[in-house]
């Protein structure tokens, strides 16, 4: 999604002319986008730098089976499906703010392994600054540059 800001707001028309929600519904229906877009767009940041460095592993295993005039045609190749069949990058690291907002489940402003994806626990995990098991907002934020994707 180029812009997943306006992402409700650019679908609302169609919500309401092709299932017909009426305003209040409309409302609920956009704030639950927003929501999970957000969650969406987090686990993407997870994500995304895992499946690029597959995409790169595979096209230079490729790229060693290949002779001279192959190896530029595969280049080609793969620019264009990077751009087609990857998923799109993040839009940018998530704030502080916004993992323990939507990852925090029990809004004691700490994060433990339960309430997040595993590949993001195994990062935020090493923030655990006093050994309690569990990723203090002061402790993620002391560390953040360093676990971000």
């Amino acid at each position: 999604m180029k812009n997943p800001a306006s992402l409700a707001s650019r679908i609302s028309p169609q919500l309401v002319s092709t299932i017909g929600l009426h305003d209040e519904q409309l409302d609920r229906v956009e704030s639950l986008i927003n929501m999970r877009y957000d969650r969406m767009e987090a686990l993407r940041a997870e994500t995304y730098p895992l499946q690029l460095a597959e995409f790169d592993q595979l096209c230079s295993e490729i790229d060693n089976e290949l002779d001279s005039t192959q190896r530029a045609k595969w280049a080609t190749l793969v620019s264009r499906l990077k751009n087609e069949y990857l998923p799109l990058p993040p839009v940018a690291p998530p704030t502080a703010d916004f993992i323990f907002k939507n990852f925090d489940a029990n809004y004691d402003d700490a994060l433990e392994s339960a309430e997040l994806p595993p590949p993001m626990w195994m990062r935020v995990r090493n923030a655990d600054s006093d050994g309690d098991s569990k990723v203090t907002r002061s402790e993620f934020e002391s560390v953040r540059s360093y676990i971000s994707p």
